[in-house]
């Protein structure tokens, strides 16, 4: 029940430089970082960028963390964070108009202190049918990491639909991945847990990205249809 506006003086966080886009940005607010400032972390066209803001709304730029990645997922664990993001061919973005084939893997990298971090773990690659689209390529993407009192559940985004009128790919379905130990190995269920119904006006074309959270009688899951 929520009531959300518009803040007035958006945009509070522009691209980069040689970069047209800034996206899917995830950060930790203050209280959880060991410097008392919020961290965040987004994409542009050359990988992921790390950035800093003491009000949530003026932000510094502290360097590029990944490159040649995209949408980022950030968070505490074990006395570390942990960046789990999608992994991509080289400046593939740049070419994203061109029709070559997709092809990306999901990795993660942790840090003590989220400015030094550690070299990367692939923890999942697309290796069934529903990973995978004849035109489009192999895409597993939207990492979305939650540890759980026996493991740990990986939500994926998975494949890719062209969507006609905005003229680019998004993702097509939503998958789940388990393991006993946050490097892995993951054992990713056979079939999407989500995938598009042409009944659902709102989950109609693609999945999109989901991102799931623990509550009191379950999880909560926020996604864009």
């Amino acid at each position: 029940r929520l009531d959300w506006q518009l803040y007035a003086e958006n945009p509070v966080l522009g691209p980069p430089p040689r970069s047209p886009i800034m996206a899917d940005p995830s950060f930790l607010p203050a209280q959880d970082c060991p410097d008392g400032q919020m961290h965040l972390f987004a994409h542009a066209l050359q990988g992921i960028f790390h950035y800093t803001s003491g009000d949530g709304v003026h932000f510094k730029r502290q360097g590029r963390v990944v490159p040649h990645a995209m949408r980022p997922y950030l968070f505490r664990h074990g006395g570390q964070y942990h960046l789990v993001y999608e992994k991509i061919r080289r400046f593939h973005l740049y070419l994203g108009w061109l029709p070559i084939r997709w092809r990306s893997q999901i990795e993660l990298r942790s840090s003590d202190d989220l400015f030094s971090w550690s070299k990367p773990t692939v923890l999942l690659k697309p290796t069934l049918d529903w990973h995978r689209d004849p035109r489009y390529g192999e895409s597993v993407s939207n990492p979305c990491l939650l540890p759980t009192n026996d493991g740990f559940l990986l939500f994926y985004s998975a494949n890719l639909v062209h969507l006609d009128d905005c003229g680019f790919n998004e993702p097509k379905y939503f998958g789940l991945a388990r393991a006993r130990e946050l490097h892995g190995p993951y054992e990713t269920l056979s079939e999407p847990i989500m995938a598009p119904d042409q009944s659902d006006p709102l989950l109609n074309m693609g999945c999109g990205s989901l991102k799931a959270m623990p509550s009191d009688n379950g999880f909560v899951g926020m996604m864009n249809s």
